[in-house]
């Protein structure tokens, strides 16, 4: 019966196996059929008969119509709708048009249609000239149609000829979709051969039709006589079931008391794991089904791997080898557990097998290690420590010591040894003694916890050095006192080093109290770490104050507008450490109030030599610099003074001198020549002689009057007046002459406004502008005297249709050491002593004299005064 249920499935499987063949081949038969691109249309370009629709209409089998199909695709692409790319087939087989051009992919396909749409946006006519469709089967349907696209470019060959596309549509889940695409143009210029004939297509369909139908038939034959073959296995299961459940009883206690089990047991045969229980699962992490199919030892570190398997095959030859193993085991998540595993040899099934129980030691392993990392952690803290290290019993013996601190009290290593068992005392000065005792007792009631002591310990050779020993009890797992642990520093240089500094400190301190200048530190973040008591003192803070400073910012200290100067420079200072000039600052008192300093700083490097703080000495400017704001004041006034004199002698030697010559002349000529001379001649002569003389009398006016500015003999007779009353009778002297040069002269000034001034000096002021104007103003010009009053101040103008004033002349008309003349239009001399007078005299007022002019356009003069 066996035999013939092996014959029977093995016959059925072979036939199974044709189906497929046959099915598959079937399949690629259509595809290749339908893959090379359409239909053609036969020689007088009709469109085959075979291919024609019958009953007026081809339906698909779930009511829609191919037909629908292929007008839905012609619209959406004749209106260049996106939402045609959905419609292609996950399986799209590829894109054929005319010649060798063919795509494959579904996406590059879906980009080549969206560049199309892109090149052509506005819809397009496409006009259908005939269809043919075919359904192949269920699911694979055919559509070849025959149109004209007429595109909007021009002289395009879609547009001229009759077109050819098939589709090839396939049914999915998601409905029907196109699997392949096929566009050419008309036969006649398509390459012979490029389209498969469909009629031959439909003839080889049908041969492989029948070929399935046959080998349907054998297997239904083979089917039922597996059907027999099957009823016959039943009737013997049912026989052997009463023996099947008895061992199932039987397995079920045995199992119970397995999977109850603590340790993980393991039954290994040939390598694998036949039975294994929940805790070998919860051990390894992996389910019963992977660890019952997986070589034992792929669960084992491979450190340990290969001693593990030639144990287990020695144990199943019988050999001697050990019953238990200590080994690392790889679990599911990564990590490995520490297993100790007891392994004893065994029957299964009548096959020799190893039954072993596992135990998971993971926890006293790691247990174990960290005892050994902290033994060798503890070895290499002593061997690294510069200091001498050792451990007391509590009675003062010494239990342990290092080298370091053998070296320490002069003892050879060898003599090591000779240090346990020996009293700590040994080592130490007696006149230590007591403190050690006491700080022993202190230690141990808990009353001194982890505080360095400092002792006189001995050497070998009873010399004696300076220790620091810090010390810590150790306490048994009762918390008691066990023994004392202790550290011992030789500090004999440090205390050499805090010697000499204090010896420096000293002297620094010294030299920083008898400093006439204030010293202080400042951080690289600019807060202040030490200031000596003068530069306390300089900022008018106490002495008590001192530790209220500390740690305050520098810029507290210094003026608001020297702040960035100083960040510049103390920048330069710590990048360049070139920067060691001394510096002037404006420094705030506590009371606020402001004083010079000078500063020189200095970089403090840190034992790296990089920059840790800035020393800086700092010295009170206040009276040199009043000093030198004094002597550049009295500097000053002796250059004004200089050329004061200067151009008092100039005008004297010079000015005052041209006219007299002038005079000496015309009188010379009428004296001498009189008789001679013409009426005209005459009266020219006298007009010069009167002109000359009054410009002598104006000039010694001047002079006069600005001497006695100078010398601080013209007293200010300050009055309240009327302006325009004030200075009518000046401005018809001024306005007469301005006439006499044929120059229109006009002025502005309201009759309310009021001034507070010396009359005599406003009108020489007004008088002197005004006639400056005339001089450099040509005939037919216009000259006009204003006055406003705006923001509680009187502001008065003269103004000018002149010849205006150069830039480089406007900057020297009010300085005295500036040499200004220059001649009128009609040749008037002057000498820049009229100017000087306005602005000494406008000054006097408490006002402000200016000047704006534009070289061939004129120019204005205004000064201001304060109203009544």
């Amino acid at each position: 019966m066996n035999k013939t249920k092996a014959a029977l499935s093995q016959e059925l499987a072979v036939l199974k196996q044709d189906y497929a063949n046959l099915k598959e081949m079937y399949e690629k038969e259509i595809h290749a059929r339908i893959h090379v691109g359409g239909v053609a249309p036969d020689p007088g370009g009709n469109i085959s008969k075979e291919f024609a629709p019958k009953n007026g209409e081809l339906r698909m089998p779930d009511g829609q119509s191919v037909r629908q199909l292929f007008e839905d695709y012609i619209k959406m692409y004749a209106s260049r709708d996106d939402n045609l790319t959905n419609h292609f087939s996950d399986n799209f087989s590829g894109f054929t048009g005319g010649g060798d051009f063919l795509v494959k992919d579904k996406e590059k396909w879906i980009a080549i249609t969206r560049q199309d749409f892109a090149q052509v946006k506005e819809t397009i006519h496409i006009e259908v000239k005939d269809l043919a469709v075919q359904s192949l089967s269920d699911t694979v349907a055919v559509t070849t149609g025959f149109f004209t696209i007429h595109l909007p470019i021009e002289d395009h060959i879609l547009s001229r000829e009759t077109a050819r596309l098939v589709l090839i549509f396939c049914k999915e889940e998601s409905g029907w979709k196109i699997s392949h695409s096929s566009i050419s143009i008309p036969y006649y210029l398509v390459r012979e051969g490029e389209v498969y004939p469909l009629k031959e297509l439909t003839e080889r369909n049908e041969a492989l039709e029948e070929t399935v139908a046959a080998r349907t038939l054998q297997l239904s034959e083979a089917n039922e006589k597996l059907q027999n073959a099957n009823e016959e296995l039943a009737r013997e299961f049912t026989a052997h079931r009463q023996t099947v459940d008895e061992l199932r009883k039987s397995e079920h206690k045995y199992r119970l008391l397995i999977e109850s089990a603590n340790e993980a047991i393991v039954v290994i045969q040939d390598g694998i794991p036949r039975l294994t229980n929940a805790m070998a699962s919860n051990m390894s992490g992996y389910s019963k089904e992977e660890l019952e199919k997986t070589q034992f030892t792929s669960f084992i570190h491979p450190e340990e791997r290969i001693q593990l398997a030639e144990n287990h095959q020695k144990r199943m030859r019988g050999e001697a080898v050990p019953n238990y193993y200590v080994f690392r085991l790889l679990t599911k998540d990564g990590s490995t557990r520490w297993i100790y595993m007891n392994a004893v040899l065994i029957d299964w099934e009548g096959s020799p097998a190893t039954l072993n129980f596992l135990t998971d030691i993971t926890e006293s392993k790691l247990a174990e290690e960290a005892l050994e990392q902290s033994n060798q952690k503890w070895e290499a803290v002593i061997a690294a420590s510069p200091d001498g290290i050792g451990m007391l019993s509590l009675d003062g013996k010494i239990q342990l010591i290092s080298e370091k601190l053998v070296k320490m009290h002069g003892y050879p290593v060898e003599e090591m040894e000779k240090f346990l068992g020996t009293s700590v005392f040994d080592y130490i000065d007696p006149s230590d003694h007591q403190l050690l005792i006491d700080n022993t007792h202190k230690l141990l009631s808990g009353k001194k916890i982890d505080q360095i002591t400092e002792y006189l310990a001995l050497r070998k050779d009873n010399s004696c050095f300076n220790i620091d020993i810090n010390t810590r009890v150790l306490y048994d797992s009762a918390g008691n006192p066990q023994s004392i642990l202790y550290v011992e520093r030789d500090i004999t240089k440090r205390k050499l080093d805090e010697a000499a500094l204090q010896q420096s400190r000293q002297k620094l301190e010294a030299i920083i109290s008898a400093s006439p200048d204030g010293i202080g530190i400042i951080s690289l973040d600019g807060k202040m770490q030490f200031m000596s008591d003068k530069l306390i003192q300089m900022y008018g803070y106490s002495i008590e104050e001192k530790d209220e400073l500390t740690g305050r910012p520098a810029f507290d200290f210094i003026d608001p507008s020297d702040h960035n100067r100083l960040t510049e420079n103390m920048h330069k200072l710590i990048t360049e450490q070139s920067d060691h000039k001394i510096r002037e600052y404006l420094a705030i008192k506590k009371d606020k109030s402001r004083f010079y300093i000078e500063l020189n700083y200095t970089v403090l490097p840190d034992p790296e030599g990089k920059p840790a703080s800035i020393l800086f000495v700092e010295r009170d400017s206040t009276e040199r610099k009043q000093i030198e704001e004094e002597t550049k004041k009295i500097n000053l006034e002796l250059a004004e003074l200089n050329a004061t004199k200067d151009k008092f002698f100039s005008i004297i030697a010079h000015d005052l001198k041209s006219p007299f010559q002038g005079l000496i002349g015309c009188s010379q000529i009428l004296s001498s020549e009189y008789d001679t001379l013409s009426e005209d001649e005459k009266m020219s002569f006298i007009g010069s002689i009167e002109e000359l003389s009054r410009n002598s009398y104006k000039l010694l006016e001047n002079l006069l009057d600005w001497s006695r500015m100078q010398t601080g003999q013209m007293i200010i007779n300050m009055e309240d007046f009327n302006l325009l009353v004030e200075l009518y009778p000046t401005i018809s002297l001024v306005k007469q002459t301005a006439k006499n040069k044929k120059i229109e002269f006009n002025y502005t000034i309201d009759n309310s406004i009021f001034v507070k001034a010396d009359k005599n000096m406003l009108s020489t002021v007004v008088r002197n502008l005004a006639a400056n104007a005339i001089k450099f103003t040509n005939p037919g010009g216009r000259i006009i005297l204003e006055a406003r009053k705006s923001d509680s101040i009187i502001e008065v103008s003269v103004t000018d249709t002149g010849i205006g004033i150069e830039q480089d002349i406007i900057d020297k008309l009010f300085k005295i050491d500036k040499s200004v003349s220059k001649k009128g239009t009609a040749n008037e001399q002057g000498t820049g002593l009229g100017l000087l007078l306005c602005k000494e005299m406008i000054e006097k007022h408490g006002g402000k004299i200016r000047v704006e002019s534009k070289v061939g356009h004129g120019s204005t003069f205004s000064f201001t005064i304060e109203p009544a």
